[in-house]
């Protein structure tokens, strides 16, 4: 871990393992898969768990790598946060925030800020060619 807010990826390895595993991991379909870590405890006379696990890290599968010697094999993962490939879903819209609040005006008129005329002082700015006629309010002259 880094004190960093960065979705860091994740390399797990499998050591030890018979190499006749090694076809299986080699054919299975495993890229884009989930992947989830979990931190439980285990009750050591039962092997029980005490309580319910509780997730430390999800992601997808990426790349895989294997290595054999002396007849042990050895899987390295490596897995993509979750947050790494989660596409961005909002937008400053007044349709999104609708989708949200309900009867929240907040982005109604963010389509006239292209075409807003401010006034300040003597001078006149201006960003885009026209004002729609269509707003609740009329700059002054």
């Amino acid at each position: 871990e880094d004190i960093d807010v960065i979705a860091r990826p994740l390399r797990m390895t499998l050591s030890g393992i018979d190499s006749s595993l090694i076809t299986t991991a080699m054919t299975e379909e495993y890229q884009g898969r989930s992947a989830t870590i979990y931190l439980a405890f285990v009750n050591p006379e039962t092997n029980a768990l005490v309580d319910t696990p509780e997730t430390v890290w999800e992601g997808r599968m990426d790349s895989m790598s294997i290595e054999i010697s002396r007849g042990q094999a050895t899987i390295n993962l490596s897995c993509e946060p979750r947050l790494r490939r989660e596409p961005r879903i909002a937008r400053y819209s007044s349709e999104d925030q609708q989708l949200a609040y309900a009867t929240d005006t907040f982005f109604d008129l963010v389509m006239t800020i292209p075409t807003f005329k401010g006034f300040w002082g003597a001078r006149t700015s201006q960003y885009g060619n026209q004002f729609p006629a269509n707003l609740p309010w009329q700059p002054r002259d």
